[in-house]
């Protein structure tokens, strides 16, 4: 019923809310320890984790404000503030901008453990890879806040719900074709990714180390390193996953439930890139 329904959108709301709240102070300091202190800084491979990890939570922070929100009528004073196109476009490219680099990095990160334990001999800091990666996830990232500017019209539309009155963020398009092609470009790299992904983890099945066998100038230590790495971006991007696809439904195939829970799937895909980090990388935690 329409009433169970709100209670979920409510109970989402709260829950994620409260993890985005306990996540960042968190994120921030492990972060910060990961670009700043040796040998975590010296090393691009983290750093091209912690702008995945940190667009992402942006990217659901920024969310949570441009339109989770729009449909509770304690937010009605920050979305009118919204509805003013000089304060609510900058704040729709942000997320725009957050999610895609989100989106992009998890494929670099994936293809970046896939290089690394292709080549456990080979010892570098992949700075070419790095930027390299960041370059291309702007580029496509910004395809979408082009599209924003350019061939669409975001707009909130006010109603009256019963409880007061909420607003519903709606979008008019000019020109779809920028916006079909960014769709494909999606699709495609949460595909990619997700190989990539399958890739891992069957890589990490059929390879098990015995802790004894792991020495500081082996390969097998240094693969027991990789490990962590690779659980996290497995398991991070399992819920991405799930979010991808309950878009999916909820959008083509305009399943009620599956848009109640999309800002769930977007939170849990959001915080497991940190959460992840710290449970299965233990070098992190050190």
């Amino acid at each position: 019923s329409q009433e169970l329904l709100d209670a979920f959108d409510l109970i989402n709301l709260i829950f994620i809310t409260i993890a985005l709240v306990v996540t960042w102070p968190l994120a921030i300091f492990v972060y910060s320890k990961l670009l700043l202190c040796k040998p975590y800084s010296t090393n691009y491979t983290f750093t091209l984790i912690v702008l995945n990890g940190v667009s992402e939570l942006f990217g659901c922070t920024t969310f949570l404000v441009n339109f989770q929100i729009a449909t509770f009528p304690f937010a009605r004073p920050l979305i009118v503030l919204l509805s003013n196109k000089d304060i609510g476009y900058p704040m729709k490219a942000l997320d725009y901008l957050a999610n895609g680099i989100g989106l992009h990095t998890a494929f670099f990160v994936a293809l970046n453990r896939c290089k690394s334990i292709i080549s456990l001999r080979r010892k570098g800091t992949d700075s070419t890879f790095f930027f390299a990666s960041t370059t291309i996830s702007l580029l496509f990232a910004s395809l979408k806040i082009i599209d924003l500017y350019a061939f669409s019209n975001h707009y909130y539309n006010e109603t009256d719900f019963g409880s007061g009155p909420i607003f519903i963020p709606m979008i008019e398009v000019f020109d779809k074709t920028l916006r079909t092609i960014t769709d494909i470009e999606t699709a495609v790299v949460s595909c990619c990714t997700f190989i990539l992904n399958v890739v891992l983890a069957v890589f990490l099945a059929r390879r098990r180390i015995p802790d004894d066998r792991c020495t500081s100038e082996n390969i097998d230590c240094r693969f027991k390193g990789e490990r962590g790495l690779i659980i996290t971006s497995v398991v991070s991007y399992t819920f991405y996953t799930f979010y991808f696809v309950n878009s999916f439904i909820a959008r083509y195939y305009d399943i009620t439930f599956c848009g109640y829970a999309q800002f769930l799937f977007l939170g849990l895909a959001s915080l497991t890139p940190f959460w992840c980090l710290i449970i299965f990388a233990s070098s992190i935690r050190r």
